[in-house]
């Protein structure tokens, strides 16, 4: 992701006629915005002294996050809107030791929400028209989860969904939108962004004693998580001018 920015400023600050933005009240601004799109891949290597034994960390994870957006301008410089959003992540956990996965761990979480913003720009002259932007977006969502667990004695496996989820949203950010042509913008943006999520996750969980193919023991947990975060975001989103003065 911070290559494909990279190359993507290159691109903007080298090419483009030199356009002045001229928005009016009245226009609409549809758009879409990229969150972040990331893949991470991370190995870990543990060890001590005899007679313990290492092992092997080994972590990858995907996920994306995209916002449809339709705004309006209510004078020639503050856009209010709505905004559809749509989140998806995938993260896979293996411990291995001399070569043998002993813990496996699978979690794939899914949001979906509305939202609304405020976008005020700051001046309406050149090519790089600097603004600022209040969002807020709430939703629900559901997560699973599954792996396993071996041990000298027993083999455990696990399966787990969330019931019940549901997020909350807050975020201010400021950015600059890089006049493309006399109706299309791309915008780059940098915030900070509060986020609340509470689910209820439901948990089944199978051992085998002896590792004999037969399910010893059976065990189902009902727990209940309340998530608040802090974190920084860097976007990218390409809008539209319809009804632009020229």
């Amino acid at each position: 992701m911070q290559r494909f920015t990279l190359l993507i400023l290159s691109f903007i600050l080298l090419t483009g006629a030199a356009v002045n933005a001229q928005f009016k009240k009245g226009q609409l601004m549809p758009g879409i915005t990229v969150g972040s799109i990331f893949f991470n891949s991370g190995k870990t290597e543990y060890s001590a002294p005899p007679p313990t034994t290492g092992y092997t960390s080994n972590t990858n994870s995907a996920g994306i996050n995209l916002s449809p957006s339709l705004g309006w301008f209510i004078s020639g410089r503050t856009v209010i809107g709505g905004r559809v959003s749509g989140n998806y992540r995938y993260d896979k956990y293996l411990d291995a030791s001399n070569n043998v996965t002993f813990r496996k761990k699978e979690d794939r979480v899914t949001q979906w929400g509305l939202g609304a913003f405020v976008r005020n720009y700051f001046g309406q002259a050149g090519r790089f028209i600097p603004f600022g932007q209040v969002a807020v977006d709430g939703g629900l969502g559901n997560a699973r989860t599954e792996g396993f667990t071996y041990t000298s004695t027993y083999r455990e496996t696990y399966k787990g969904k969330s019931g019940r989820s549901s997020f909350i949203n807050a975020g201010v950010s400021a950015g600059v939108t890089r006049l493309l042509g006399e109706q299309v913008g791309l915008d780059l943006a940098i915030g900070y962004v509060f986020s609340h999520t509470q689910q209820k996750f439901t948990t089944d969980t199978f051992r085998d004693v002896g590792i004999d193919g037969t399910v010893d023991e059976t065990l189902k947990s009902e727990i209940t998580t309340r998530m608040n975060n802090h974190g920084v975001t860097l976007s990218m989103g390409i809008q539209v001018f319809i009804g632009r003065k020229k």
